[in-house]
């Protein structure tokens, strides 16, 4: 068994990480930067969804424990097929609906499709791409829009549900895969369930939450669905398999997996295949299940081996850790380029450089409503968060606000909607910024759009349906870029 705890300690851990994360602001910072490297996203919201859940897991076992919930030990193995299954079909309804989304708008398999949308006098964007599905988020879109109430902010699901075409129909099945799974989730549990919670348990616990919500946000060729593939591998090779391999060979193979997904999946959605952060994250909990399972039946040069690895891991991920949670770092004299949205109504481009001269000299600004660009070069070391938590504190937005970093080199994208031609496409033309311009440009033989632009490409999208909801008038713009 190795390691193990009782349920009701489990859930007092969840309890004291929840109090901690309260009472210190560094603490939360770290523990939203774990929770950002395995499972994606900016939003506190997906902390707070990972502890409840862990939380609620405990809570079920406990019940268990305790006599209210009886179930015998079955062939678990079907519970992983199925529960794989239910994942899989998710993911592809998802990419379907994507695909779907992106024709609707004549837009190419691997562009970005986004929109800007106003609710309550409150905006929300969201996009969706194949590296990043939000597609499935109609389900969420769909329960928040019969809520009695609305939950706004950067995980409601509602500006996709808004412009995908039959999103009344798909969301509720989206719905339905995902209950189901959680059902799965729950039954594997309990039928591995003797008493207290082992490390299989707790693997379970974690690669079943990333998987599930991938489900719905993220899809497979996120990082959320790449991270909780490698462990959901790891858990049926250890554990349901019946394959015998020593516990270096275990990490090998989770490992392999995981760099040949990236590897596969860099092909079909141009993201990166060098992704040492998630995988070195993958070993380091890999290897330390390894050691709370074997410890005592490993031979010395197997945990010296284990031991150098985790040690080097540990190192690797440390640099991506302290970035998520205190933001990077800028040294003193460096020029910056800076992004910033989610600024509240009335915001003006003065106030800005005022907050933003608290922490060096601002050379350039462009303030155009939800969105703000400048360049600064820092007066003093600091960190990007810092600036962050001084705008929130400044300008007191409604829902969020964030604070990006980015080049100053320009990229190349295209417009893909709306149209070249059309009166939204031309007025771009008309922008005059020093961080992104728009031309036409002959494409083999069509009129496009090409975008210049030092912005990523999400950021790049939020741009133009900025510009098209502020200067154009369109209360909710949809837009699509594309290489």
């Amino acid at each position: 068994m190795g390691f193990a705890i009782r349920p009701v300690h489990g859930i007092l851990i969840v309890a004291a990480i929840a109090a901690l994360m309260l009472l210190s602001k560094p603490f939360y910072q770290v523990v939203f930067a774990f929770v950002k490297t395995a499972f994606e996203g900016n939003s506190f919201g997906k902390t707070v969804l990972f502890l409840a859940w862990l939380a609620v897991f405990f809570a079920i076992l406990l019940l268990k424990q305790k006599g209210i919930i009886s179930l015998k030990k079955k062939d678990s193995g079907n519970n992983l097929k199925i529960f794989a299954i239910l994942v899989v079909a998710s993911w592809l309804l998802a990419i379907s609906l994507n695909t779907f989304l992106l024709s609707s708008h004549d837009a190419g398999f691997g562009d970005v499709i986004g929109t800007l949308i106003s609710r309550d006098g409150v905006l929300e964007w969201e996009a969706s791409l194949i590296k990043h599905l939000h597609a499935a988020k109609i389900s969420v879109g769909f329960v928040n829009s019969i809520l009695p109430f609305h939950i706004s902010g950067a995980d409601s699901g509602v500006p996709i549900y808004s412009i995908m075409p039959f999103a009344w129909l798909f969301a509720p099945i989206l719905i339905l895969l995902a209950l189901g799974a959680i059902f799965l989730v729950i039954r594997e549990a309990l039928e591995n369930f003797e008493g207290k919670i082992t490390v299989r348990l707790a693997i379970w616990a974690v690669a079943s939450y990333g998987l599930t919500v991938s489900m719905l946000d993220g899809g497979p060729f996120s990082e959320i669905g790449r991270f909780s593939i490698g462990l959901f591998f790891f858990y049926w090779l250890a554990f349901e398999s019946g394959i015998k391999l020593s516990p270096i060979k275990q990490l090998a193979a989770a490992i392999i997996l995981l760099g040949g997904f990236y590897f596969i999946a860099s092909f079909f959605t141009l993201i990166q295949f060098y992704a040492t952060t998630r995988i070195a994250l993958l070993g380091i909990v890999i290897i330390l299940a390894l050691f709370a399972m074997h410890w005592k039946k490993m031979r010395m040069p197997e945990k010296a081996v284990l031991a150098v690895l985790l040690a080097f891991l540990s190192i690797s991920l440390s640099f991506q850790i302290e970035e998520f949670a205190f933001g990077s770092s800028v040294p003193e004299g460096i020029e910056g380029n800076y992004f910033v949205y989610g600024l509240p109504e009335g915001t003006d481009s003065a106030r800005i450089v005022q907050i933003a001269e608290k922490f060096g000299t601002v050379s350039h600004v462009e303030q155009d409503g939800w969105i703000a660009m400048f360049t600064m070069t820092a007066d003093r070391d600091f960190r990007v968060e810092e600036l962050d938590d001084e705008l929130h504190s400044g300008l007191k937005p409604e829902t969020y606000l964030y604070v990006f970093t980015f080049s100053k080199v320009k990229n190349s994208l295209l417009l893909d909607w709306p149209k070249a031609g059309s009166k939204e496409a031309d007025a771009l033309l008309d922008v005059n910024s020093s961080y992104i311009s728009f031309r036409k440009v002959d494409w083999f033989g069509q009129e496009k759009i090409a975008v210049e632009t030092m912005i990523n490409d999400n950021y790049s999208l939020l741009y133009v349906l900025n510009y098209m909801h502020f200067h154009e008038g369109i209360e909710s713009p949809v837009a699509v870029l594309g290489k």
